[in-house]
């Protein structure tokens, strides 16, 4: 660092000179004096010699003078307070105040610009900490860890265990202080029949002990309510509290009925509590295994374990190994194979984050190019302004003021600024919050996450100073080394910028283009892979058809012959409804998660599969979807209750188990597994195969794989899978979606009118509200909103320049068009030069974004992240766009009359 600028920082942060710095001082002004005083002497006639030795007697002893004035100088130091600091920096602030408020165009830009960049940085960063960083509303979170089952063999997991894994675990493994079981529940609930829709959970002896809450009124679960034979008790969560009872203090020992059933209320949870892996817990009840339970071997329930104080991650895995031996040597009929199978241990981020961290993260860093774009766009604002200004500091230097202090004034300036937008940026930031959650449909973050906490306060404020500050001193730093004599000459037009100065303007617009480049590239890839997944064919009908669902059954729906009678009524009053052309049930739409089973193959127990798609359909399901079935027949009328167990088949699922062969009259047994039943869906018979339906995309418009998936028709569902599925979903083909919706909601409503209002969507709504898609949705808005405000922000900050460096040469464009020179060759020459940092930025933006892209691959589908047309579209709109921000200051500078531009000289 030069001693120029060495000095200047000095003066701006009032760093004390030292002892040496003081030395110089006193010897140079010592020299000054004696040098004049011998000089006067040797004017009276006294030698050189004589003179230097009256001299020396005239101002004593050298080092004497000089360690007294460094005890001056320290003394002074002693005695410069915090209030004669504060009165200074408080000088420098009313000053600069008002010297905005002259200017409040210029200040709200700047404060506009500023607020957007700070603004959405925090909130992305609120939803990036909130769901990434601190996800768990616990005590000492690193602690809770998930319990889930894996398959080693087949290279899959569960996040989830089944009873009996659950148990043996909670007894067998030490290295928990305590491990519970939740399973995500939902009912009518209400004192009555006719009650409201909420959701729930079941939740096992451990839960209060190992997320550490407790209730905020009344109490906590006791052991005996976990018996089979205990009271139904329940607690509410404080919205269902709220809303179902009005906040009613005195509501503990009332009871209420969730589905018909009654429960003693014995607490209220604080209104804090979440459980950060489900959607709702508007009310907790326990959660008590049956024998029917324990013999289920399904992976439903989810484990969640304290780990005991000091157990590491890797010691946790050794000890469920160890009980994994003891597990596999109680159920040898269970586990077979040697590391087939054993328990896995999950941290919160690797089992419900998963693939919506990396997402979160490159929004954080787009936010962050934004922010830096607004930064780059204010510094050249401010440098604009401050090289304006370049006669007020020649003047102020001229009569005193140092360097430092003129750069400390531009700093101060812009940390005004930046404090104001911070302001802003935090009320901002929390209504972003908000509109986050909207446009992910809570598949990230809930209502209960909106509070902006102190981190996000606290990383506003961080992120607020440090780019005022960078912003400050990018600015006044080079419009402060001033010539004086050629500043205080050129009047107040101030001069040409200098070579240096342009340099830095020029780089600022590059940066700016290499953003903004960047930004558009990742956007313009999303839009490309959107619309590629929009046109996807799934392999059924999406447009034209509309689906009602019915969240939960009223009283008297938990017998096959009550659903039956329900769905047979509401088929046939639809199908008799003028303008709808076909009708369907189901017991899951597609793309809508089914019930997930295992499957035999009649006579070869050896020959079985897991993790089977089971879907029941009712006649007209096909026809309705468009679905081609390729072998044999569909459902009929004729496949009611009585008569015999039939199954359609998925296209893949027949090429693995028959290749090259007819499987029609072929037998499978769904629901078991070898010569093992699968619990609650025990007792389904050998299913004859009379159909095979085409593959088709029925978990996400996105599913590469198709999934194997068998039908059975509605009527022939089993008591055991009906306690999955209670009632239907419904849907019509129509020629107008109002009447369809209209329709189904009045149907619905005539079958039963004790029923809840069925949730009426469009197919292709449907398909919108799966969790992948919604996260594309989500990373493509804001994607596309980043580099729109990039676009914006690069088209002002390239018009500022352009229009800045014009009306500096307006002498000289007015000079060439005296000489004759034509008004379009000087709109070309200034055009050219304004964006010749564009093409510098665009083409390292290019570079930059070929590599970033590849961040973007797992949100991509049916597009390269280096698509060369998205490339290229985006290049094109960029350049248009500069160029246009180029050319209209140009034009309107050589519109000057000459002579009215010569003589403003």
């Amino acid at each position: 660092m030069s001693t120029h600028n060495w000095r200047g920082l000095r003066r701006v942060f009032r760093i004390p000179l030292g002892w040496m710095g003081v030395k110089a001082d006193v010897d140079a002004e010592l020299t000054f004096h004696s040098q004049g005083r011998i000089d006067e002497l040797m004017e009276r006639g006294l030698s050189r010699q004589d003179a230097e030795a009256e001299t020396r007697r005239l101002f004593g002893d050298y080092t004497r003078i000089e360690s007294e004035v460094e005890r001056i100088d320290r003394g002074m130091n002693r005695r410069r307070t915090i209030a004669e600091h504060a009165d200074a920096w408080l000088a420098d602030v009313r000053y600069a105040m008002r010297t905005l408020a002259h200017q409040p165009v210029f200040a709200g830009v700047v404060i506009l610009t500023l607020t957007l960049g700070i603004g959405a940085t925090t909130a992305i960063f609120h939803v990036v900490d909130r769901v990434v960083l601190h996800p768990l509303p616990y005590p000492d979170p690193e602690r809770v860890v998930y319990v889930g089952w894996s398959w080693r063999g087949k290279g899959n997991y569960a996040g989830a265990l089944s009873p009996r894994e659950f148990m043996f675990f909670h007894e067998q493994s030490r290295i928990f202080d305590g491990l519970v079981a939740t399973q995500a529940i939902g009912g009518t609930v209400g004192e009555t029949s006719s009650g409201t829709s909420a959701r729930g959970l079941r939740v096992s002896e451990d839960f209060f002990r190992v997320l550490e809450v407790q209730p905020a009124r009344g109490r906590a679960f006791v052991r005996d309510e976990f018996a089979a034979d205990a009271p139904s008790v329940a607690i509410l969560g404080h919205a269902l509290w709220m809303t179902g009872f009005g906040g009613d203090p005195n509501v503990l020992g009332r009871e209420f009925r969730l589905d018909d059933r009654p429960y003693t209320i014995v607490g209220i949870m604080p209104e804090s509590f979440e459980l950060a892996e489900t959607e709702s817990s508007g009310f907790l009840v326990p959660l008590r295994f049956t024998e029917t339970d324990l013999a289920d071997i399904g992976n439903n329930y989810l484990a969640i374990g304290r780990l005991r104080d000091g157990v590491t991650e890797s010691q946790a895995k050794q000890d469920l190994a160890l009980a994994f031996d003891r597990y596999r040597a109680t159920f040898p009929d269970i586990v077979k194979k040697e590391g087939d199978a054993g328990p896995v241990l999950f941290t919160y981020r690797s089992l419900f984050v998963g693939g919506l961290e990396p997402v979160l993260w490159i929004l954080l860093v787009a936010t962050l190019f934004v922010l830096l774009l607004g930064c780059a766009n204010v510094a050249n604002l401010l440098l604009a302004r401050a090289l304006s200004r370049q006669r007020e500091f020649a003047v102020r230097t001229a009569l005193g003021a140092g360097r430092g202090r003129i750069v400390r004034q531009v700093v101060i300036e812009a940390l005004l600024l930046g404090v104001v937008s911070a302001v802003i940026a935090s009320v901002v930031s929390l209504a972003g919050v908000r509109g986050l959650v909207a446009l992910s449909h809570g598949s990230m973050m809930r209502d209960t996450q909106l509070a902006v906490d102190r981190r996000a306060l606290w990383f506003t404020t961080l992120i607020a100073v440090t780019a005022s500050l960078g912003i400050g001193l990018a600015a006044a730093l080079p419009a402060t080394r001033i010539d004086l004599a050629r500043s205080l000459s050129e009047g107040a037009r101030g001069g040409s910028p200098s070579r240096r100065q342009r340099g830095l303007r020029d780089a600022l617009v590059a940066t700016e283009s290499a953003i903004a480049m960047i930004l558009l590239a990742g956007a313009g890839l999303l839009i490309a892979s959107f619309v590629k997944l929009r046109a996807v064919d799934p392999g059924f009908v999406l447009d034209g058809i509309v689906t009602a669902r019915i969240a939960h059954a009223p009283a008297g729906y938990d017998s096959a012959a009550a659903v039956d009678e329900f769905e047979r009524r509401v088929l046939e009053r639809l199908r008799a409804t003028p303008g709808i052309t076909s009708v369907g049930a189901t017991s899951s739409l597609p793309l809508v998660r089914g019930l997930n089973t295992v499957m035999t193959l009649d006579g070869n127990d050896e020959a079985r599969e897991g993790g089977l798609e089971w879907r029941a359909v009712s006649p007209g399901y096909f026809q309705t979807f468009g679905i081609k079935v390729l072998r044999g027949r569909q459902i009929t009328d004729a496949d009611g209750r009585l008569a015999p167990p039939i199954v359609l088949v998925s296209k893949s699922f027949a090429d693995k188990w028959w290749p090259g062969e007819n499987p029609l009259g072929r037998r499978i047994w769904i629901g078991k597994f070898g010569s093992r039943s699968l619990g609650k869906r025990a007792g389904d018979p050998a299913r004859e195969i009379v159909g095979v339906v085409a593959d088709m995309k029925d978990m996400a418009l996105e599913q590469l794989r198709p999934r194997h998936t068998v039908w059975v028709p509605q009527a022939q569902m089993t008591p055991s899978f009906r306690s999955y599925v209670s009632l239907p979903s419904f849907a019509v083909r129509a020629t107008d979606a109002r009447v369809a919706a209209t329709a189904l909601r009045a149907v619905i409503q005539d079958a039963d009118p004790r029923m809840g209002a069925p949730e009426i969507s469009a197919m292709r709504d449907v398909a919108s509200s799966s969790s992948s898609y919604q996260q594309r949705w989500f990373t493509l808005v804001l994607m596309s909103l980043f580099a729109a405000v990039a676009l914006g922000l690069t088209s002002v900050g390239i018009y500022g320049v352009v229009a800045y460096t014009a009306a500096r040469r307006v002498h000289e464009i007015g000079v060439r068009m005296a000489l004759g020179a034509r008004p379009a060759n000087l709109v070309v020459l200034v055009v050219g030069q304004g964006m010749r940092p564009v093409i510098l930025g665009l083409a390292g933006g290019l570079l930059a974004a070929l590599a970033l892209s590849r961040l973007l691959t797992k949100m991509l589908f049916g597009v390269s992240p280096h698509d060369p047309r998205t490339l290229a579209a985006v290049a094109l709109v960029l350049t248009t766009v500069a160029l246009v921000a180029s050319y209209l200051p140009a034009r309107r500078a050589t519109r000057v009359d000459p002579l009215t531009a010569l003589r403003s000289e």
